[in-house]
């Protein structure tokens, strides 16, 4: 990331003349938000304070872009969470690893293999059934999420195969990932279990409705973002292979008990990276951490349909309710977090401190609240058809 010194230094100055002065009209999260609603066309404003928001926020993103690009010996040094791919897994391999319980075409014992999948296949209960296939449904939407990857300044890979450690890093991560949702794809398929046609429906879906984490251009909301979600989604898939283990599936067992251990990578990754954030500019990156949990973090899997109403509301009831991933385990993450950045014990004055003390309490907020008002919609969770099962009221 190319950034002329006048312009760094100008940002500098603005950034600390905004953090000195408590009583600014604007800090820099409601520039920032300002200025993506006018780029998203919203709200009416003139001519002239348009340009002065969009000026003011570009000073803030580009001293978060110098900071987030200024830490590429880090990103070098953690990409040994990248495995050799001579050591990866990969969807197609029968002979060893989490597919070899998949049929071999190529194999005179396929027909065998198919039979006692689909065996296997059939104690696995239809909500858990619908959970799988969401989280497979989440996994082929890829090309979304390296788009926000790629968009965010200090990381693009502008040619698409940069040779920086970012850019190493993005198709890195992208490849590792791709092997998700195609081996679950190969799991569902081969199980008889599912239409495939109402799944892909609801894949092209997700990808044509595209998708929004709320991050805006902003680095370092980016990293904690997909912190959390590559801790999430490695929940997810552990508890789906745990369940899959207790209804007496082995096949599914392993296959998600290794997507868990990619995602485990993938996480210590993003985590450390923001690690290195916090330590260059803690009073950023409390701001940022306390308006992406003001907003919430949004599910990648938000805008998927299947032809029914709500999908991706009752889906996520239905991971609840089977365990793979609740209202506990959210907060839990929220916890972790905090306490793997030290956000407690960062110095931090103003508005900082004020993030830090709303960022600090969630954890015992959200467990008198929310956790509360989870069990009680749960409580009242009423059966639908999924297209996903054919029509299957879960």
């Amino acid at each position: 990331m190319l950034i002329e010194s006048d312009a760094l230094a100008r940002a500098r100055q603005y950034i600390e003349t905004l953090r000195g002065s408590d009583s600014a009209a604007f800090g820099e999260e409601e520039l920032l938000d300002r200025a993506f609603r006018l780029r998203l066309g919203e709200p009416a404003v003139s001519v002239q304070e348009s340009a002065d928001n969009l000026q003011k926020a570009a000073q803030v993103l580009l001293w978060r872009n110098w900071i987030t690009a200024s830490q590429e010996e880090g990103v070098r040094q953690n990409l040994r969470f990248l495995l050799d791919p001579q050591h990866l897994w990969q969807p197609a391999e029968r002979s060893g690893g989490p597919a070899a319980g998949l049929p071999d075409f190529a194999s005179g014992d396929w027909q065998e293999k198919i039979h006692t999948l689909q065996s296997y296949a059939r104690a696995v209960p239809p909500s858990l059934f619908i959970v799988l296939i969401g989280n497979m449904v989440t996994e082929e939407a890829l090309p979304n999420y390296k788009t926000v990857l790629d968009k965010i300044e200090a990381t693009a890979n502008l040619s698409g195969a940069d040779s920086s450690p970012w850019a190493r890093w993005s198709c890195g991560w992208t490849a590792e990932e791709d092997r998700h949702g195609s081996v679950l794809r190969d799991y569902i398929s081969y199980s008889g279990v599912a239409d495939m046609r109402a799944v892909d429906r609801s894949i092209f879906s997700l990808l044509a409705n595209g998708f929004d984490p709320r991050i805006g251009y902003d680095p370092y909301k980016l990293f904690l973002y997909t912190s959390f979600q590559e801790r999430a989604t490695r929940v997810s898939h552990r508890n789906t292979g745990r369940r899959a283990a207790e209804a007496g599936d082995p096949v599914l067992e392993s296959i998600c008990t290794a997507i868990a251990g990619d995602e485990s990578r993938h996480e210590a990754f993003y985590k450390n990276m923001m690690a290195l954030v916090f330590d260059s500019d803690p009073h950023g990156a409390l701001l940022a951490f306390e308006r992406l949990m003001r907003s919430q973090i949004v599910m990648p899997a938000e805008l998927m349909q299947d032809g029914e109403p709500d999908l991706y509301a009752h889906f996520s009831l239905v991971a609840q309710q089977e365990g793979v991933y609740t209202t506990e385990d959210y907060v839990s993450i929220v916890e972790h977090l905090i306490g793997f950045w030290r956000v407690g014990e960062r110095s931090a004055v103003g508005a900082a401190a004020r993030a830090q003390e709303y960022v600090c309490s969630l954890p015992a907020r959200y467990r008198r609240s929310l956790v509360p008002r989870a069990q009680r919609v749960l409580a009242r969770l009423d059966k639908r058809p999924y297209a996903w099962l054919r029509g299957r009221l879960v």
